[in-house]
């Protein structure tokens, strides 16, 4: 009777080596190059903040949303004040001129009870004297006034416009 006993070990010595070479683990099994571990997850990104596209024009439309906008325009000064910085130096130094050359005057020009009379009518004529003579640096622009206000509003128009353009592109219809 010829034993299959050679041919059976043969057999489970082929099934070994290959357990080993299918089951052994990575580094084992190929020395070269192990695949790499693959990378951790990042944490996912914070979500945005939720606008609903209804809230978008309240938003713009607050004054605090334009207001660095607007003052960065380059519109002017003269938006908020009717005089220019010369007018009240100006008026100053023409009354104190106007009201000593006028006391002056008096004094030498006068008769008795004329001098209280004159001396009295240096104050109103010399206010008058200082508005005359101070005119054109006191005097209130309309033009210069409306010509900034709307630069402002301009400015604020295209803020406006910006804001809710990229506050519509970014918002969430409610619903």
């Amino acid at each position: 009777m010829v034993s299959d006993a050679p041919a059976f070990r043969t057999t489970v010595v082929l099934a070994a080596v290959l357990a080993v070479l299918v089951l052994a683990p990575p580094s084992l099994a190929c020395e070269e190059g192990a695949p790499a571990p693959a990378p951790a997850l990042a944490p996912a990104p914070a979500p945005a903040p939720v606008m609903l596209c209804g809230d978008c024009e309240s938003r713009c439309q607050a004054r605090s949303t334009c207001e660095a906008y607007v003052a960065a325009a380059g519109c002017g000064n003269e938006c908020d004040t009717s005089y220019t910085p010369e007018c009240e130096p100006c008026k100053s130094r023409a009354m104190q001129s106007c009201t000593t050359g006028c006391n002056s005057y008096c004094l030498t020009n006068c008769q008795g009870s004329q001098c209280d009379n004159c001396a009295t009518s240096c104050g109103g004529h010399c206010t008058q004297e200082a508005v005359n003579a101070c005119r054109s640096r006191c005097t209130y622009s309309y033009y210069q006034v409306k010509s900034c206000k709307e630069c402002q509003s301009d400015a604020a128009r295209r803020c406006i416009y910006a804001c809710n353009t990229q506050c519509k592109a970014n918002c969430v219809v409610s619903g």
